[in-house]
Formats: C-alpha cells, structure tokens, sequence
C-alpha cells in the first residue's frame, strides 16, 4: 500500500513534531500494511536552500529507519500554487512526487486563485501530471 501525501519528516512543517514521533509514525504504518510512503513537506515556489537543507537532511535520517520497517520513503513536496508553478516544474524544480512525473499541489484554503486552471493546464502542457 501506498502513502503519496504524507508530513512524515520531523520538525519541518505542520506533520511530525520531533524524530521520535516519525519513528512512531513509521510503526502504525506498517502495523497498517504501507510499503511506500512519499514525504510531501509544504512548499511555496522553490524551496529556500536552507529549507531544502533541512528537509534533505530530516529525509535522510528518517529513511534508514523507514526502510528497517520494510518501508521505502519516496521525496516530494505538496506545492502550494502560485502563477510561477509550472515554470519552475519546467525549468527542473525538484517538485515530483518520487521520481514520478506527478507534483502535488495544493490551493489555497480562501479558494482557487483566479490562475488554478491555467496553471494545471501548463503543467499538463509541460508534462506533468498534477
């Protein structure tokens, strides 16, 4: 079974607050059945090299212990919409869930931005299944 959106990583966004709580996360999982999960940190357009940083790192400490469980975690992000979105998919922004073509996004909670469908469609355009 597969996660595809998951806040997994510790101490990056609004999922799991320490190590130990993905160490914990990571059990139910198994306990559940998953074999693969795909990280999914928030982001808004490219992430700051210091935030890519932190969740690369948060990603390589959790993955040894992922893969102890027989889980396999995959990267990706949950990429809040902007106008700029499919150019950056484009023009290479590491924004695919794993090394799939497929970018999971998110709109904001106040309701779609008049730019949504425009930006799905160049995404789609651009090769990307968002």
């Amino acid at each position: 079974m597969i996660d595809p959106h998951n806040h997994l990583l510790p101490a990056i966004d609004d999922g799991a607050r320490s190590f130990d709580v993905s160490i914990s996360m990571l059990a139910q999982f198994q306990q559940l059945g998953y074999t693969t999960i795909v990280t999914t940190p928030h982001v808004t357009d490219l992430p700051a090299p210091d935030y890519a940083t932190r969740v690369a790192e948060a990603f390589d400490r959790v993955a040894p212990e992922a893969a102890a469980l027989g889980i396999t975690l995959l990267s990706g992000y949950e990429v809040l919409l902007t106008p700029r979105t499919a150019q950056l998919a484009a023009d290479g922004a590491k924004f695919t869930l794993g090394s799939s073509k497929t970018i999971l996004v998110e709109v904001s909670m106040a309701g779609w931005p008049a730019f949504t469908e425009q930006v799905l469609f160049d995404l789609q355009v651009a090769g990307f299944s968002p």
